[in-house]
Protein backbone atom coordinates (compact mmCIF):
# COMPACT_ATOMS: atom_id res chain seq x y z
CA UNK A 1 0.00 0.00 0.00
CA UNK A 2 1.49 3.27 -0.99
CA UNK A 3 0.12 6.33 -0.01
CA UNK A 4 -0.07 9.92 -2.08
CA UNK A 5 3.03 10.71 -0.72
CA UNK A 6 4.87 7.95 -1.64
CA UNK A 7 3.32 8.49 -5.20
CA UNK A 8 4.65 11.29 -5.04
CA UNK A 9 8.31 10.59 -4.34
CA UNK A 10 7.91 8.14 -7.39
CA UNK A 11 7.05 10.90 -9.75
CA UNK A 12 10.06 13.38 -8.17
CA UNK A 13 7.96 15.63 -7.21
CA UNK A 14 7.25 16.96 -11.12
CA UNK A 15 4.03 19.06 -10.67
CA UNK A 16 6.41 21.44 -7.60
CA UNK A 17 9.42 21.98 -10.52
CA UNK A 18 9.96 25.87 -10.84
CA UNK A 19 7.13 26.47 -8.54
CA UNK A 20 6.57 28.54 -5.60
CA UNK A 21 5.56 25.94 -2.77
CA UNK A 22 3.50 25.83 0.27
CA UNK A 23 2.57 22.72 2.27
CA UNK A 24 -0.49 22.36 4.87
CA UNK A 25 0.84 19.54 6.77
CA UNK A 26 1.69 18.33 9.80
CA UNK A 27 4.26 15.01 11.77
CA UNK A 28 2.20 12.86 9.57
CA UNK A 29 3.46 13.69 6.66
CA UNK A 30 5.98 11.19 6.34
CA UNK A 31 6.31 8.51 3.54
CA UNK A 32 7.02 4.76 4.35
CA UNK A 33 10.13 5.35 4.86
CA UNK A 34 9.26 7.72 7.53
CA UNK A 35 11.04 10.95 5.46
CA UNK A 36 9.07 13.75 5.66
CA UNK A 37 7.21 15.92 2.73
CA UNK A 38 9.52 18.80 3.26
CA UNK A 39 12.52 17.10 4.21
CA UNK A 40 11.69 15.50 0.43
CA UNK A 41 11.15 18.91 -1.16
CA UNK A 42 14.59 20.33 0.45
CA UNK A 43 16.08 17.67 -0.56
CA UNK A 44 15.55 18.54 -4.30
CA UNK A 45 16.18 22.02 -3.66
CA UNK A 46 12.63 22.69 -3.90
CA UNK A 47 12.30 24.54 -0.75
CA UNK A 48 8.79 26.05 0.28
CA UNK A 49 8.45 29.15 1.11
CA UNK A 50 5.41 29.12 3.63
CA UNK A 51 4.24 25.81 6.11
CA UNK A 52 0.85 25.94 7.15
CA UNK A 53 0.05 23.91 10.43
CA UNK A 54 -3.36 22.95 11.10
CA UNK A 55 -5.35 22.59 14.52
CA UNK A 56 -2.85 21.30 17.34
CA UNK A 57 0.40 23.08 15.06
CA UNK A 58 2.96 21.31 13.04
CA UNK A 59 4.30 18.62 15.03
CA UNK A 60 0.63 18.45 17.34
CA UNK A 61 2.48 20.65 20.00
CA UNK A 62 -0.44 21.85 21.22
CA UNK A 63 -4.19 20.24 22.78
CA UNK A 64 -7.51 20.41 21.59
CA UNK A 65 -8.94 24.24 21.35
CA UNK A 66 -5.13 25.70 22.24
CA UNK A 67 -4.50 28.03 19.77
CA UNK A 68 -1.70 27.96 17.69
CA UNK A 69 0.52 30.89 16.67
CA UNK A 70 2.60 31.28 13.89
CA UNK A 71 6.38 31.19 14.48
CA UNK A 72 9.69 29.94 12.82
CA UNK A 73 9.90 25.80 12.46
CA UNK A 74 12.85 24.64 14.83
CA UNK A 75 12.77 21.34 12.24
CA UNK A 76 12.97 22.45 8.96
CA UNK A 77 13.89 26.66 9.81
CA UNK A 78 10.87 27.89 7.67
CA UNK A 79 7.80 29.96 8.37
CA UNK A 80 4.97 28.62 9.44
CA UNK A 81 1.18 30.25 9.15
CA UNK A 82 -0.86 28.53 12.18
CA UNK A 83 -4.59 27.69 10.74
CA UNK A 84 -5.66 27.19 14.09
CA UNK A 85 -5.56 30.34 16.29
CA UNK A 86 -7.92 32.61 18.73
CA UNK A 87 -10.59 33.38 16.59
CA UNK A 88 -12.82 31.87 14.08
CA UNK A 89 -11.10 33.81 11.00
CA UNK A 90 -7.94 32.23 12.04
CA UNK A 91 -8.89 28.77 10.63
CA UNK A 92 -8.38 29.54 6.94
CA UNK A 93 -5.76 30.86 5.47
CA UNK A 94 -5.84 34.23 4.38
CA UNK A 95 -5.73 35.26 0.56
CA UNK A 96 -2.98 37.02 0.32
CA UNK A 97 -0.64 34.19 1.82
CA UNK A 98 -2.06 31.87 -1.08
CA UNK A 99 -1.27 34.54 -3.56
CA UNK A 100 2.40 34.17 -3.20
CA UNK A 101 2.44 30.51 -4.13
CA UNK A 102 1.73 28.40 -7.12
CA UNK A 103 1.79 25.36 -5.69
CA UNK A 104 -0.02 24.11 -2.37
CA UNK A 105 0.76 20.86 -1.03
CA UNK A 106 -1.53 19.15 1.38
CA UNK A 107 -0.68 16.03 3.48
CA UNK A 108 -2.69 15.17 6.53
CA UNK A 109 -3.77 11.87 8.02
CA UNK A 110 -7.84 11.93 8.57
CA UNK A 111 -9.66 9.71 11.10
CA UNK A 112 -13.08 9.01 9.41
CA UNK A 113 -15.20 11.04 11.77
CA UNK A 114 -16.83 14.21 10.74
CA UNK A 115 -15.18 15.79 13.65
CA UNK A 116 -11.93 16.07 13.24
CA UNK A 117 -11.39 19.32 12.26
CA UNK A 118 -8.37 18.45 9.27
CA UNK A 119 -11.21 18.24 6.64
CA UNK A 120 -12.38 21.26 7.84
CA UNK A 121 -9.19 22.65 7.50
CA UNK A 122 -8.77 21.61 3.86
CA UNK A 123 -12.48 22.68 2.84
CA UNK A 124 -12.00 26.17 3.95
CA UNK A 125 -8.63 26.19 2.29
CA UNK A 126 -9.93 25.03 -1.35
CA UNK A 127 -12.82 27.90 -0.58
CA UNK A 128 -10.25 30.60 -0.12
CA UNK A 129 -8.48 29.75 -2.98
CA UNK A 130 -12.06 29.69 -5.19
CA UNK A 131 -11.08 31.85 -8.46
CA UNK A 132 -7.45 32.23 -8.14
CA UNK A 133 -5.11 30.32 -10.42
CA UNK A 134 -3.10 28.12 -6.86
CA UNK A 135 -3.15 24.14 -7.62
CA UNK A 136 -3.69 22.36 -5.07
CA UNK A 137 -2.50 18.67 -4.70
CA UNK A 138 -3.46 16.89 -2.25
CA UNK A 139 -1.57 13.78 -1.07
CA UNK A 140 -4.08 11.31 -0.17
CA UNK A 141 -3.90 8.82 2.60
CA UNK A 142 -6.86 5.32 3.65
CA UNK A 143 -9.21 6.12 5.95
CA UNK A 144 -7.37 4.28 8.97
CA UNK A 145 -11.35 2.56 9.92
CA UNK A 146 -11.77 1.21 7.06
CA UNK A 147 -13.23 3.17 3.79
CA UNK A 148 -16.40 1.14 3.68
CA UNK A 149 -18.49 1.37 7.28
CA UNK A 150 -21.05 4.65 7.69
CA UNK A 151 -22.60 5.42 10.67
CA UNK A 152 -24.42 8.32 11.47
CA UNK A 153 -26.52 11.18 9.99
CA UNK A 154 -25.97 14.11 8.15
CA UNK A 155 -25.67 17.46 10.27
CA UNK A 156 -28.52 20.17 9.95
CA UNK A 157 -27.81 23.22 8.87
CA UNK A 158 -28.65 24.95 12.21
CA UNK A 159 -25.69 22.88 13.23
CA UNK A 160 -22.88 22.88 11.39
CA UNK A 161 -19.93 24.03 12.78
CA UNK A 162 -16.06 23.29 12.24
CA UNK A 163 -16.72 19.62 14.02
CA UNK A 164 -19.89 19.75 11.35
CA UNK A 165 -18.13 21.43 8.43
CA UNK A 166 -19.43 18.88 5.69
CA UNK A 167 -22.13 17.17 5.09
CA UNK A 168 -21.55 13.90 5.82
CA UNK A 169 -22.28 10.86 8.53
CA UNK A 170 -20.55 10.89 11.19
CA UNK A 171 -18.49 8.06 10.37
CA UNK A 172 -18.29 8.52 6.59
CA UNK A 173 -15.72 6.19 5.04
CA UNK A 174 -14.37 8.40 3.19
CA UNK A 175 -10.76 9.57 2.46
CA UNK A 176 -9.80 13.05 2.94
CA UNK A 177 -9.29 13.34 -0.72
CA UNK A 178 -12.66 12.16 -1.48
CA UNK A 179 -14.36 14.60 1.37
CA UNK A 180 -11.86 17.39 -0.52
CA UNK A 181 -13.59 16.09 -4.37
CA UNK A 182 -17.07 16.37 -2.51
CA UNK A 183 -16.59 19.68 -0.87
CA UNK A 184 -15.74 20.96 -4.39
CA UNK A 185 -18.47 19.39 -6.47
CA UNK A 186 -21.23 20.47 -3.71
CA UNK A 187 -20.11 23.99 -3.60
CA UNK A 188 -19.01 24.30 -7.11
CA UNK A 189 -15.72 25.34 -6.49
CA UNK A 190 -13.79 27.22 -8.64
CA UNK A 191 -10.16 25.41 -7.87
CA UNK A 192 -7.42 23.66 -9.57
CA UNK A 193 -7.74 20.54 -7.34
CA UNK A 194 -5.61 17.13 -8.24
CA UNK A 195 -5.92 14.38 -5.46
CA UNK A 196 -2.84 12.19 -5.71
CA UNK A 197 -4.99 8.32 -4.56
CA UNK A 198 -2.93 5.86 -2.01
CA UNK A 199 -2.59 2.68 -4.32
CA UNK A 200 -3.11 -0.57 -3.37
CA UNK A 201 -5.42 0.25 -0.54
CA UNK A 202 -7.45 -2.23 0.24
CA UNK A 203 -11.18 -0.48 1.52
CA UNK A 204 -12.20 -3.58 3.51
CA UNK A 205 -9.18 -3.42 6.04
CA UNK A 206 -8.62 -1.49 9.01
CA UNK A 207 -5.07 0.53 8.90
CA UNK A 208 -3.28 -1.86 11.01
CA UNK A 209 -5.13 -4.77 9.15
CA UNK A 210 -3.61 -3.39 6.11
CA UNK A 211 -1.08 -5.94 4.05
CA UNK A 212 2.17 -4.23 3.31
CA UNK A 213 2.97 -2.94 0.01
CA UNK A 214 6.05 -1.89 -2.41
CA UNK A 215 8.34 0.82 -0.92
CA UNK A 216 8.76 3.67 -3.15
CA UNK A 217 12.17 2.70 -5.17
CA UNK A 218 9.66 -0.38 -6.08
CA UNK A 219 7.12 1.75 -8.31
CA UNK A 220 7.25 0.57 -11.73
CA UNK A 221 9.59 -1.46 -11.17
CA UNK A 222 7.84 -4.60 -11.13
CA UNK A 223 8.69 -5.95 -8.02
CA UNK A 224 6.39 -6.45 -5.22
CA UNK A 225 5.68 -7.46 -1.78
CA UNK A 226 7.93 -7.06 0.98
CA UNK A 227 9.01 -7.96 4.50
CA UNK A 228 6.86 -7.52 7.40
CA UNK A 229 8.49 -4.35 8.98
CA UNK A 230 7.28 -2.08 5.80
CA UNK A 231 3.39 -2.27 7.11
CA UNK A 232 1.99 0.66 6.86
CA UNK A 233 3.48 3.47 9.44
CA UNK A 234 1.13 5.07 11.87
CA UNK A 235 1.81 8.68 13.35
CA UNK A 236 -0.56 9.77 16.32
CA UNK A 237 -2.20 12.37 13.50
CA UNK A 238 -3.04 14.76 16.82
CA UNK A 239 -2.06 14.48 20.32
CA UNK A 240 -4.83 12.10 21.64
CA UNK A 241 -4.97 10.09 18.86
CA UNK A 242 -1.99 7.40 19.69
CA UNK A 243 -3.48 4.42 17.91
CA UNK A 244 -5.51 2.96 15.20
CA UNK A 245 -7.90 1.14 18.15
CA UNK A 246 -8.32 5.27 19.17
CA UNK A 247 -9.55 6.50 15.93
CA UNK A 248 -12.13 3.00 16.37
CA UNK A 249 -13.99 4.27 19.09
CA UNK A 250 -13.54 8.04 18.65
CA UNK A 251 -17.23 8.44 16.47
CA UNK A 252 -18.58 7.77 19.21
CA UNK A 253 -16.34 8.52 22.24
CA UNK A 254 -16.01 12.10 21.18
CA UNK A 255 -19.76 12.90 22.16
CA UNK A 256 -18.20 12.93 25.74
CA UNK A 257 -16.55 16.12 24.67
CA UNK A 258 -19.64 17.64 24.98
CA UNK A 259 -19.67 16.62 28.55
CA UNK A 260 -18.39 17.04 32.16
CA UNK A 261 -17.39 13.28 31.92
CA UNK A 262 -13.89 12.95 31.11
CA UNK A 263 -13.08 11.42 27.72
CA UNK A 264 -9.66 10.27 28.98
CA UNK A 265 -7.17 13.38 28.39
CA UNK A 266 -4.53 13.57 30.59
CA UNK A 267 -3.91 9.69 30.41
CA UNK A 268 -2.25 7.38 27.97
CA UNK A 269 -4.92 5.90 26.45
CA UNK A 270 -7.90 8.90 25.85
CA UNK A 271 -11.27 7.43 24.67
CA UNK A 272 -10.79 4.12 25.42
CA UNK A 273 -10.73 5.42 28.97
CA UNK A 274 -13.61 7.63 30.51
CA UNK A 275 -15.11 8.81 33.67
CA UNK A 276 -15.88 11.65 36.43
CA UNK A 277 -15.52 11.20 40.58
CA UNK A 278 -19.43 11.05 40.56
CA UNK A 279 -19.71 7.60 38.26
CA UNK A 280 -20.93 4.18 39.59
CA UNK A 281 -19.03 2.23 37.16
CA UNK A 282 -20.80 -0.72 37.97
CA UNK A 283 -24.19 0.68 37.46
CA UNK A 284 -22.99 2.19 33.95
CA UNK A 285 -21.57 -1.24 32.40
CA UNK A 286 -24.96 -2.87 33.42
CA UNK A 287 -27.22 -0.14 31.28
CA UNK A 288 -24.48 -0.30 28.83
CA UNK A 289 -24.30 -4.10 28.10
CA UNK A 290 -28.10 -3.92 28.63
CA UNK A 291 -28.84 -0.98 25.94
CA UNK A 292 -26.28 -2.77 23.21
CA UNK A 293 -26.40 -6.97 23.85
CA UNK A 294 -24.68 -7.53 20.93
CA UNK A 295 -22.61 -4.68 20.58
CA UNK A 296 -18.86 -6.36 20.06
CA UNK A 297 -17.44 -4.86 22.97
CA UNK A 298 -16.65 -5.18 26.59
CA UNK A 299 -16.09 -2.66 29.37
CA UNK A 300 -13.83 -2.99 32.47
CA UNK A 301 -14.30 -1.05 35.73
CA UNK A 302 -10.98 1.11 35.97
CA UNK A 303 -10.27 4.60 38.30
CA UNK A 304 -7.87 6.80 36.80
CA UNK A 305 -6.30 10.43 37.55
CA UNK A 306 -6.10 12.50 34.77
CA UNK A 307 -3.06 14.82 34.29
CA UNK A 308 -4.46 18.21 32.70
CA UNK A 309 -7.86 18.35 31.11
CA UNK A 310 -11.35 17.59 32.98
CA UNK A 311 -11.02 16.76 36.45
CA UNK A 312 -7.28 16.97 36.22
CA UNK A 313 -5.57 15.61 39.70
CA UNK A 314 -8.91 14.27 40.70
CA UNK A 315 -9.28 10.31 41.13
CA UNK A 316 -12.37 9.43 38.50
CA UNK A 317 -14.60 6.31 38.55
CA UNK A 318 -15.38 4.62 35.13
CA UNK A 319 -15.10 2.49 32.36
CA UNK A 320 -12.45 1.36 30.16
CA UNK A 321 -13.67 0.30 26.76
CA UNK A 322 -12.19 -3.05 24.85
CA UNK A 323 -13.55 -3.34 21.07
CA UNK A 324 -13.84 -6.94 20.50
CA UNK A 325 -15.32 -7.55 16.99
CA UNK A 326 -15.02 -3.93 14.90
CA UNK A 327 -16.99 -5.56 12.40
CA UNK A 328 -19.81 -5.23 15.00
CA UNK A 329 -18.91 -1.93 17.08
CA UNK A 330 -20.97 0.67 15.92
CA UNK A 331 -19.07 3.14 17.68
CA UNK A 332 -21.77 5.93 17.61
CA UNK A 333 -24.63 3.98 18.88
CA UNK A 334 -22.13 3.65 21.81
CA UNK A 335 -21.33 7.14 22.64
CA UNK A 336 -24.98 8.05 22.22
CA UNK A 337 -25.91 4.75 24.67
CA UNK A 338 -23.00 6.68 26.63
CA UNK A 339 -24.02 9.78 27.20
CA UNK A 340 -27.41 8.79 27.66
CA UNK A 341 -26.90 6.72 30.65
CA UNK A 342 -24.90 9.32 32.31
CA UNK A 343 -27.56 11.86 32.10
CA UNK A 344 -29.85 9.13 33.45
CA UNK A 345 -27.81 7.53 35.96
CA UNK A 346 -26.43 10.56 37.55
CA UNK A 347 -28.80 13.66 37.20
CA UNK A 348 -27.62 15.46 40.12
CA UNK A 349 -24.10 15.68 39.13
CA UNK A 350 -23.83 15.24 35.17
CA UNK A 351 -23.65 18.01 33.32
CA UNK A 352 -23.75 19.36 29.22
CA UNK A 353 -20.49 21.38 28.55
CA UNK A 354 -22.10 24.63 28.55
CA UNK A 355 -18.82 26.66 27.76
CA UNK A 356 -17.64 28.13 24.13
CA UNK A 357 -17.12 25.18 21.64
CA UNK A 358 -14.74 25.24 18.39
CA UNK A 359 -15.59 29.24 18.66
CA UNK A 360 -19.51 28.24 19.00
CA UNK A 361 -21.51 30.09 22.37
CA UNK A 362 -25.28 29.89 21.49
CA UNK A 363 -25.39 26.04 20.94
CA UNK A 364 -24.72 23.17 23.23
CA UNK A 365 -21.42 21.37 22.02
CA UNK A 366 -23.36 17.62 22.24
CA UNK A 367 -26.00 18.97 19.60
CA UNK A 368 -23.19 20.31 17.43
CA UNK A 369 -21.53 17.04 18.15
CA UNK A 370 -24.74 15.03 17.38
CA UNK A 371 -25.80 17.29 14.38
CA UNK A 372 -29.27 16.38 14.62
CA UNK A 373 -32.22 18.51 16.09
CA UNK A 374 -34.14 16.77 19.20
CA UNK A 375 -31.46 13.97 19.63
CA UNK A 376 -29.92 15.17 22.69
CA UNK A 377 -33.91 15.84 23.91
CA UNK A 378 -34.40 12.27 22.87
CA UNK A 379 -31.59 10.86 25.13
CA UNK A 380 -32.10 12.57 28.15
CA UNK A 381 -35.91 11.39 28.13
CA UNK A 382 -34.41 7.89 27.59
CA UNK A 383 -35.34 6.93 24.30
CA UNK A 384 -34.17 3.86 22.89
CA UNK A 385 -30.68 4.49 21.20
CA UNK A 386 -31.33 2.51 17.90
CA UNK A 387 -34.27 4.54 17.11
CA UNK A 388 -32.88 7.32 17.29
CA UNK A 389 -29.59 6.64 15.32
CA UNK A 390 -31.91 5.29 12.65
CA UNK A 391 -33.63 8.33 12.64
CA UNK A 392 -30.39 10.35 12.02
CA UNK A 393 -29.12 7.59 9.36
CA UNK A 394 -32.56 8.63 7.40
CA UNK A 395 -30.73 11.98 6.74
CA UNK A 396 -27.55 10.58 4.85
CA UNK A 397 -29.96 8.15 2.50
CA UNK A 398 -28.20 10.38 -0.71
CA UNK A 399 -24.69 10.73 0.73
CA UNK A 400 -24.69 6.58 1.04
CA UNK A 401 -26.50 6.69 -2.34
CA UNK A 402 -23.29 8.72 -3.92
CA UNK A 403 -21.11 6.45 -1.00
CA UNK A 404 -21.41 3.44 -2.94
CA UNK A 405 -20.01 4.03 -6.16
CA UNK A 406 -17.03 5.13 -4.47
CA UNK A 407 -16.44 3.09 -1.26
CA UNK A 408 -19.64 0.76 -1.15
CA UNK A 409 -20.74 1.08 2.40
CA UNK A 410 -21.97 -0.82 5.03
Amino acid sequence: MLTGLDVLVGEEFDCCRNARIGVLTNQCGVDSQGIHLVEHLLKRGLEPSLLFGPEHGLWSTHQDMEPVQGMLDPVFRLPVESLYGNSEGSLAPAREKLAGIDVLLIDLQDIGTRYYTYAATVAKTLRVACGTSLRIVLLDRPNPIDGVTVEGGLPHPSLRSYVGELPVPHRHGLTLGELATGCVDDEQLDVDLTVIAPRGWDRTRYLDEQLPGAWPEDIGSGRTGSSPQKAPLWIPPSPNMPTVETAVVYPGLCLLEGTNVSEGRGTTTPFLLFGAPFVDAERLKTSLRNELPDGGFVVTSACFRPQFGKWAGRLCNGLRLHVTERSRFRPLRFGMALVKWLALLFPADFQWRTQTYEFVDDRLAIDLLLGHPGARERLEAGGAVEEVAAEMELTARAFQDRFSKVGGGA
